[in-house]
């Protein structure tokens, strides 16, 4: 089979040199290319580029991205293939930065438009489209600032695009990680992410229990109760494995 997987964090930047970023290393990603690149599938890892690349079977073709958008762009390219199954298992991060600006900026911005602060909604519409008060971000800030400020947003879901991109024969399986839940609301989270994405399998885990070095990650399926608990990557590696012969 012809597998895509993708790993690592994004990094979001909010100058030249500071970015956002998460705590994700792509280790599930790498051992799982590594297990199905020597059980003879042809594999496509796309990883962050902060991700250590030591220990990548050589047969596998390694493609790097940075943030959201350039991840988007590289599945982009990637769906002109055809693939049998996607394994989305980068942690994208929520927000990303907008613009900067200081708590003083901000202030001096409103007092100069007194007459704006008489409506709210008006108000924040100009603080958004306004520019006059932010910080100058294309290189690096000044790290003499002590109350800077930093307005963000929403990074697009990735993998709500999947299958468009990819098409109905992909078999696609994303990830979903929470904190200190029940077993109830984590079925309940993953079962929404596969009706929502359109996506035939969510691989979910309990952050609070990987923490405890439990690494279960419950295999929700699309359109069917039962479930399965998989222990380690090689456990994931025989479903995936599996896929071509159900």
């Amino acid at each position: 089979m012809k597998i895509l997987i993708t790993g690592g964090p994004t990094n979001e930047y909010i100058d030249e040199v500071m970015k956002i970023t998460n705590m994700s290393k792509g280790s599930l990603s790498k051992s799982l290319a590594n297990d199905l690149a020597e059980r003879g599938h042809e594999v496509l890892l796309l990883l962050n580029d902060s991700v250590n690349l030591d220990n990548i079977d050589k047969s596998v073709k390694v493609e790097l991205m940075d943030d959201a958008d350039s991840l988007y762009k590289a599945l982009e390219k990637a769906s002109c293939a055809k693939y049998d199954v996607l394994v989305h298992a980068a942690a994208v991060g929520d927000y990303k930065a907008d613009f900067c600006f200081s708590m003083k900026s901000l202030a001096d911005f409103i007092y100069k438009n007194k007459a704006l602060a008489d409506n709210k909604d008006t108000l924040c519409k100009a603080l958004v489209s306004d520019s006059s008060y932010h910080i100058d971000n294309d290189s690096k800030m000044s790290s003499g600032m002590d109350d800077l400020c930093v307005k963000m947003s929403l990074t697009p879901k990735i993998i709500s695009s999947l299958r468009k991109l990819f098409g109905n024969e992909a078999v696609i399986i994303g990830c979903k990680l929470l904190e200190n839940v029940s077993e109830s609301e984590l079925l309940t989270a993953a079962r929404g992410l596969i009706e929502k994405n359109d996506v035939d399998y969510i691989l979910a885990n309990d952050l609070s229990k990987l923490r405890q070095g439990d690494s279960t990650r419950t295999l929700v399926k699309k359109d069917r109760d039962d479930v399965e608990y998989l222990k380690t990557h090689e456990d994931i590696s025989d479903f995936i494995d599996s896929i071509k012969r159900r």
